[in-house]
């Protein structure tokens, strides 16, 4: 008996299953080794920098070259710089997007001052297209899923202007305190980004630096000999580049783990580009060399082998030594 090949098979409840179509063989593929490339890809940097009120994070940004800013708070009012219209909404956010994709001009830098202010509008507007009057009002966590949808939509459109025009982008936050969750012992405080803990993450994932801005602390002795150090704030502003137990930071650039709160000193080291492999060997040897740890030096020359020639992996470990010593 032959059977009907158009047929759709009968499932155990009598209903009939859909034929799976199979696959057409693409006319035009993609993945083929023709395509393959080498060597590093150039785009624009996509920065985040945060800290407490008032440490010039604002300034900073809008020091870029030709800057543009979207004002989702005051921080820039004092500074002489082109900004769109004071939002109203979630909306006007992707609005600004698209005008600088879609539009000439001549804006080579594009700031969002700050990310945290946004999280409220993304809120209502999560509440407007749901009906609720707060996030929380959803069940399930149905309008915090929705807000973190609405945050991928906007890193989305900001990377096809960065696709369109080679616009840099510089995110502005403010540091909260956190309790870390510790899994490898005692939970501890830790300066992170100031927004919903799961869009924080997507927001610093994204970005290529996460620079934490603060004032230079130091300890000073007490004169008895006595007391504990007493811990004091100076008047210099610093970049932090590298996560520690008490911040969030990375680069993607080997940048120096502390560089002066400045434009001109952050663009420098970036300008510095890739330190040489050799001088970075010697100044990893230099620093161990200063240590009197047991076992130190043999935990070094272990991850520097694991680490091969990869000058950022090297730069790294020279840093966690820096900031060692």
């Amino acid at each position: 008996m032959q059977t009907n090949p158009s047929a759709a098979a009968r499932l155990p409840n009598g209903a009939r299953a859909t034929p799976t179509p199979s696959q057409p063989p693409s006319s035009a593929k993609r993945m083929t080794l023709a395509a393959v490339t080498r060597g590093k890809v150039v785009k624009p940097p996509r920065d985040l920098i945060y800290g407490t009120s008032g440490v010039g994070k604002t300034t900073f940004a809008c020091s870029a070259p030709r800057p543009i800013v979207f004002q989702a708070e005051e921080g820039a009012n004092n500074i002489d710089v082109a900004r769109f219209p004071k939002p109203e909404g979630w909306a006007d956010l992707l609005d600004a997007i698209d005008t600088l994709t879609n539009e000439r001009h001549d804006y080579e830098t594009f700031v969002i001052d700050t990310i945290d202010a946004l999280e409220p509008m993304n809120f209502r507007a999560v509440c407007d297209a749901g009906g609720k009057k707060t996030i929380a009002a959803f069940s399930h966590g149905a309008g915090y899923i929705a807000a973190i949808d609405n945050w991928r939509a906007m890193l989305v459109r900001l990377e096809g202007l960065i696709a369109a025009k080679g616009t840099r982008v510089i995110l502005v936050g403010h540091s909260i305190i956190r309790t870390f969750a510790n899994p490898e012992g005692a939970d501890y405080d830790k300066y992170q980004l100031k927004l919903n803990d799961k869009a924080a993450g997507i927001i610093v994932e994204w970005c290529d630096d996460v620079l934490f801005a603060q004032y230079e602390t130091y300890a000073v002795d007490q004169e008895d000999g006595k007391k504990k150090a007493k811990g004091v704030t100076g008047s210099g502003r610093v970049l932090r580049t590298t996560e520690t137990a008490t911040f969030k930071a990375k680069n993607r650039f080997a940048l120096p783990a502390e560089i002066p709160l400045s434009w001109e000193a952050y663009a420098a080291a970036i300008a510095a580009g890739q330190p040489d492999v050799g001088a970075v060997h010697e100044e990893i040897a230099r620093l161990v060399a200063s240590f009197s740890e047991a076992g130190l030096a043999e935990k070094v020359n272990a991850a520097v082998l694991s680490a091969g020639g990869a000058t950022e992996t090297l730069a790294r470990i020279a840093d966690r030594l820096r900031s060692k010593a």
